[in-house]
C-alpha cells in the first residue's frame, strides 16, 4: 500500500511544489485547505491521472480546530502552514500566534494520535525559514556558512513592538515557531529551512494578496544586471526552488524508518 502524505496549507505556493514531487514519487497526498474553492484550484493544478492520489481535509484554522481527522492514518506529515500578510491588523493575531500555535496543533495532534494507535506517524518535516536563522544586524555575509548554532535574535516581544513592519513579524514569527515544543517531539521532527523563491514553471495556487504569497518584491527580481556590473551569476530561482522541494521529499524519504 502506497504511503499517504499529510501537507498543511496545501493550496500554498511551497506546499504546491511538494505535492506535486510527492504524487509524482507515488505517494497518496492529504493536504488541508481552508475552502472548497481553495480544493478547486489544488486540483486545478494536478493532472488527472494524479488526481486519485490526492484528498483533502478542510480546516479553516489550523491554531483551532481538530486535526484528527487530518493526521488518522498519515505516515508523515510536511508542515508548510504559515502565515504571510502584506498588511496586518495586529503582529500577534496576524503572524505570532498563528505560526505558533499552528506548529504546536500539528505536534501535539501527531502525539495524540501515536499514543492510541499501533500505525505510528513516523516523521514531521518542518518548513521553518531563513529567517529563523539569520542574524540580520550582522549583514549579508555571502561567504558565511550556516550551521545549527546560528539563530535569529529576534523575540516575542520584538515582533509585537515591530507593529507595521510585517518583514520583521514574520521574521520574529519563523524565530518563535520552532522552539515551541518542536525540540519536546524531536524523535519524530525534522526542520527544513528554506528561501523564498519563484520559480517559473508550476502553478500558483494562491492568488497575489492572500495567505501563502510569495512578497511583492520577489516578483522584480533581476539579476542581468549585477550578472553584466559586477560579474555575479546567481542560481536560477527555479533551481533554488527545485533543490527546496526535493529537499523536503528527499528528508522525509531518507529518516522515515530509522
Amino acid at each position: 500500500m502506497s504511503r499517504t502524505i499529510l501537507v498543511t496549507s496545501a493550496n500554498s505556493f511551497i506546499a504546491g511544489w511538494i505535492l506535486k514531487s510527492l504524487l509524482d514519487k507515488g505517494y497518496n497526498v492529504r493536504g488541508t485547505v481552508r475552502s472548497q474553492g481553495k480544493k478547486s484550484r489544488v486540483l486545478a493544478g494536478i493532472s488527472n491521472d494524479q488526481q486519485c492520489q490526492i484528498s483533502f481535509v478542510h480546516i479553516n484554522d489550523i491554531t483551532t480546530d481538530s486535526l484528527d481527522k487530518a493526521v488518522e492514518g498519515i505516515d508523515s506529515i510536511i508542515h508548510v502552514a504559515s502565515p504571510v500578510h502584506l498588511t496586518m491588523i495586529g503582529p500577534e493575531k496576524d503572524f505570532l500566534l498563528s505560526a505558533i500555535n499552528g506548529t504546536l496543533r500539528v505536534l501535539q495532534a501527531a502525539h495524540k494520535y501515536n499514543q492510541s494507535h499501533s500505525y505510528k506517524i513516523n516523521r514531521i518535516v518542518i518548513a521553518s525559514s531563513f529567517s529563523a536563522v539569520n542574524d540580520a544586524s550582522k549583514g549579508l555575509r555571502p561567504d558565511y556558512s550556516y550551521t545549527e548554532k546560528d539563530w535569529c535574535p529576534l523575540t516575542y516581544a520584538d515582533g509585537v513592538a515591530a507593529k507595521g513592519d510585517y518583514l520583521t513579524v514574520y521574521r520574529a514569527s519563523k524565530t518563535c515557531a520552532e522552539p515551541a515544543e518542536t525540540w519536546n517531539h524531536q524523535t519524530i521532527v525534522d526542520i527544513v529551512h528554506g528561501s523564498s523563491s519563484i520559480p517559473d514553471s508550476i502553478k500558483n495556487t494562491t492568488p497575489i494578496g492572500t495567505k501563502g504569497e510569495q512578497l511583492p518584491r520577489i516578483y522584480n527580481i533581476d539579476s542581468s544586471k549585477a550578472q553584466k556590473d559586477l560579474g555575479v551569476t546567481y542560481i536560477p530561482l527555479s533551481k533554488t526552488m527545485e533543490d527546496l522541494i526535493l529537499e523536503f521529499a528527499e528528508l522525509k524519504e531518507k529518516l522515515a524508518y530509522q
